[in-house]
């Protein structure tokens, strides 16, 4: 990315159309649904001290994606990016010892076919399904729980007399391996949330839940590390970038000091903006699901609202978010949209009662009359 660069002409139609979604994912924060974060990013990889021996790893500056949790350049290699670790478990796994594997021991397990394979082969493996969880050797309750092993037993399961009696091939896999495969690849939610629920959550320790990279983290600007300047409140952030921000080009200028000058042109005017919405107290790390606008005063404690727009209205709820687009809060576009709207209600509002004033007796209108259709069932006509 080019600071310099604010916009590209002569796209093909297929490629400048917008491809962004509106509604974010559960990554998605406030800094990436108003694109400040990639402003921050920037700023960072072009502006940012670097630590020594970072340039030297990297053979030269990190790129900007190297400061998102959610790229592979970026996110810890540990937790992936979300400054957690999950970690099977026996007490998660297997909650009830006193059971047996035969009465659900092992409530990790999947459910249907899969479940009832390891069971059988398990059973083929000659494990005793019928004694409590507790009572068995724990190197066989380790097996069965930890393994990386993956034996090849032959399978004969137990069916009807009126049923095909087929032998097959059954591999295992253990138990903590078929939730950290199944977290892994899954796209549904509430599977991802079953597996969860089976798994020890823990900060992480190569990050401590900073979610990036230990290179990244060692980059920084104003003295803060990217993660510690996104967690400040927009307000602050303001103070912060306003006062390193010259809008008139230096004597001798370079690279990084353009870069800088244009980057910080870009997010203080949008964060200036941010503040006049009365939303400076979002952070840009704060998850987007949270984005409300009511919060507490910092000096007195009472909630406070977003301040009122021209025309005596506010915000309704998602108005005063921070929208995608080209960057910036468009406040003084909604309180004109807004502006217009409540002219163009007042106008209705007036044209309907000087027709009802100038309709005389019958003449207003027409009540709804009940009717009967061919089956006796009563229904609503004019």
């Amino acid at each position: 990315m080019d600071p310099k660069v604010g916009n590209i002409e002569g796209l093909p139609p297929t490629v400048a159309l917008e491809q962004s979604k509106t509604s974010g994912g559960a990554r998605s924060i406030v800094g990436t649904f108003s694109t400040l974060s990639s402003s921050v990013r920037l700023l960072y990889s072009r502006c940012g001290d670097y630590a020594e021996g970072v340039r030297e790893r990297n053979g030269g500056r990190l790129d900007s994606d190297a400061f998102s949790p959610n790229t592979t350049a970026g996110m810890c290699p540990k937790c992936q990016g979300t400054g957690v670790v999950h970690r099977p478990v026996e007490s998660t796994m297997v909650p009830d010892p006193s059971k047996s594997i035969n009465e659900g021991a092992i409530a990790a397990w999947p459910g249907a076919w899969a479940g009832k394979n390891f069971l059988a082969i398990l059973d083929a493996l000659d494990v005793n399904l019928d004694s409590p969880w507790q009572d068995l050797d724990q190197k066989d309750r380790d097996w069965i729980l930890f393994t990386d092993e993956r034996p090849m037993v032959t399978i004969s399961p137990v069916r009807g007399a009126d049923q095909i009696r087929k032998t097959y091939k059954g591999t295992w896999k253990s138990v903590a391996n078929c939730l950290t495969d199944t977290l892994h690849e899954t796209h549904s939610d509430a599977l991802r949330r079953r597996v969860l629920s089976y798994m020890n959550q823990s900060t992480c320790d190569m990050c401590d839940g900073r979610r990036l990279t230990p290179d990244a983290l060692l980059v920084t600007y104003a003295s803060l590390p990217i993660d510690a300047l996104t967690a400040l409140p927009m307000d602050e952030l303001l103070a912060i970038l306003d006062e390193r921000f010259d809008p008139e080009p230096k004597e001798g200028e370079d690279a990084r000091d353009e870069a800088e000058r244009l980057l910080l042109s870009q997010l203080v005017s949008t964060l200036r903006t941010v503040v006049e919405l009365g939303i400076e107290h979002l952070s840009l790390d704060r998850p987007a699901a949270q984005r409300h606008l009511a919060h507490p005063d910092r000096r007195t404690g009472h909630l406070r609202h977003p301040r009122p727009l021209a025309s005596g209205c506010r915000l309704p709820p998602r108005a005063g978010h921070v929208h995608r687009g080209d960057g910036r809060v468009r406040i003084r576009q909604v309180d004109a949209d807004h502006r217009d709207a409540a002219h163009r209600a007042a106008t209705d509002q007036r044209g309907h009662q000087g027709q009802r004033r100038g309709a005389g007796v019958g003449e207003g209108r027409r009540r709804p009359c009940r009717r009967e259709d061919r089956f006796g069932h009563r229904r609503r006509g004019r």
